[in-house]
């Protein structure tokens, strides 16, 4: 999603060359980078587009640093973490079957049937090597 923001707020020809930088500050297979490294990087991106598009500058902010905390785990698990397609699917199913279903007795039922959703769907059964 950020690099979708930022990609709205870049006019159409600067975006070929903008996206490219930020595809390689944030691609998931650098293996020797820590999440602080990524966003410093990520900030001197900022920083040198900011002259042509000041509305960016706001993502120089702190806040913006939790979208590199993928690099803190293994690389075999990141471009897992490094999108969310796999979450938002995942909601849709539960929405989606929370509203076949009219009442649920409880509130233990409504748990119960999350985990069987999310266990029962092999899109959901991704492998994790090593």
């Amino acid at each position: 999603h950020l690099k979708r923001n930022i990609a709205g707020k870049v006019k159409p020809r600067d975006k070929k060359q903008v996206m490219e930088e930020l595809k390689q500050i944030c691609a998931p297979d650098q293996w020797e980078i820590s999440p602080e490294q990524a966003f410093q990087k990520f900030k001197e991106f900022i920083t040198r587009w900011q002259k042509s598009y000041p509305v960016l500058k706001r993502y120089c902010h702190d806040r913006y640093r939790f979208y590199f905390t993928y690099f803190k785990y293994e690389r075999e698990i990141r471009g897992m973490i490094y999108t969310t397609n796999w979450i938002e699917r995942l909601n849709r199913d539960y929405k989606r079957v929370i509203n076949m279903r009219g009442a649920m007795p409880n509130p233990q039922a409504v748990i119960l049937l999350m985990g069987t959703v999310a266990q029962n769907a092999d899109i959901y059964k991704y492998p994790i090597y090593n």
